[in-house]
């Protein structure tokens, strides 16, 4: 009962803001009309009221046009016309100053009068944004800042979806400086990938993560894939590079060979912390059968069934396997003051005789030990 109300007074509002609307517009124009005939009519025009037909009509139509297709030169154009209307009026006027100014406020009133109601036309026909509560200025005001130019820049009309957006981004943000080991994000943002950067900049994020019913973990999963891109093709980048400098001619088969045999004796040292011996021997004899058949390394859900662990310790046996193998001879080095690894955890089912002659990563991007020593080797991608 109450909206009803409410809706029959706001029309009776407009109803009545149009019909005065409609009397001021007409009174002022009259007047300048008027005012602008005489004048044109003492001054030998052909015929006094074309001077102010051809102002009014010609401010008329610009106002028409910039609400059919608003243009800042259209809207701008009327203004000027009317500022000379007005003067006009003002000038050509006898009698003091008030006299002067009171006929130069009549054509002005009438365009007031067009341009909020050309304003309220588009209030109405586009959708209303949603506002932001003050406390919030109050208590972040950068921050809300930012949050509003957002919103009007991308004509995101709802604040509860601007608040999924700008919580997304500050959770990526905190994500990316824990992975590059900063403490500022200003520290770490030219290292973030373009793209990933641009949708964090603008807020454009994607469909997957503003509607997702787990914000979080789809933040994650975005932001790991984004990573994981750029170190593809980080990895590609340097495999090529290195491929150019060392010929196909040479022994990468024997360097392939040499690289397992030496994960393999290397592998209590390399074994993850907390990792069970058994389990580390049986990945490293998976990753090796998996490149027999397909040439490429086991992907780390495969690695997770197969050896039926959870996807954390599959990801940290498949990214130290991904660094190790791609360490090539500098590996030995690394843990050259380690204590030399013990011979307890041998697995059986190991057939060290395997050669493979490189190594596919995820992907299918080819990795080889011959690309160590350029710079570090990149961390082995989520599945």
């Amino acid at each position: 009962m109450t909206s009803r109300k409410h809706q029959i007074g706001r029309g009776a509002g407009y109803g009545i803001a149009l019909l005065a609307g409609v009397i001021v517009f007409a009174n002022g124009t009259a007047t300048s009309f008027d005012t602008l005939s005489r004048y044109a009519g003492e001054h030998q025009w052909l015929w006094g009221p074309s001077l102010p037909l051809g102002l009014d009509v010609a401010i008329f139509a610009l106002l028409l046009l910039d609400w059919l297709r608003p243009n800042i030169w259209l809207r701008g154009s009327a203004w000027i016309l009317t500022g000379i209307t007005v003067v006009a009026n003002g000038a050509i006027t006898d009698g003091s100053w008030l006299d002067r100014g009171l006929h130069g406020l009549m054509p002005a009133l009438a365009v007031i009068i067009v341009e909020a109601a050309r304003r309220w036309a588009r209030k109405d026909s586009a959708p209303a944004m949603d506002k932001i509560r003050a406390s919030r200025w109050v208590l972040s005001p950068i921050r809300t800042a930012m949050l509003k130019r957002r919103m009007v820049l991308w004509e995101v009309t709802s604040y509860a979806e601007a608040l999924t957006r700008e919580s997304a981004i500050l959770h990526a943000r905190t994500l990316l400086v824990a992975h590059y080991g900063k403490d500022r994000w200003r520290q770490v943002r030219k290292l973030v990938p373009l793209t990933l950067r641009h949708q964090l900049a603008t807020g454009q994020l994607p469909s997957t993560v503003l509607h997702s019913l787990d914000l979080q973990a789809a933040v994650g999963d975005w932001v790991s894939t984004a990573l994981a891109e750029l170190t593809a093709k980080a990895s590609s980048d340097l495999v090529e590079a290195r491929r150019s400098e060392v010929p196909e001619s040479e022994d990468s088969e024997d360097l392939s060979r040499a690289q397992w045999d030496l994960i393999w004796d290397l592998r209590d040292r390399l074994r993850p912390d907390g990792e069970s011996p058994e389990v580390f021997a049986q990945a490293i004899a998976l990753a090796r059968e998996q490149f027999e058949q397909a040439e490429t390394l086991i992907r780390n859900d495969d690695l997770a069934a197969k050896l039926k662990i959870g996807k954390s310790r599959a990801n940290a046996i498949g990214q130290k396997l991904r660094t190790s193998f791609t360490a090539g001879p500098d590996l030995q080095v690394r843990i050259q003051d380690s204590a030399p690894p013990s011979k307890d955890a041998r697995f059986e089912g190991f057939s060290p005789g395997f050669a493979p002659t490189g190594l596919s990563g995820l992907n299918g991007q080819r990795v080889s030990p011959i690309g160590a020593g350029l710079g570090g080797s990149p961390e082995w991608g989520e599945s």
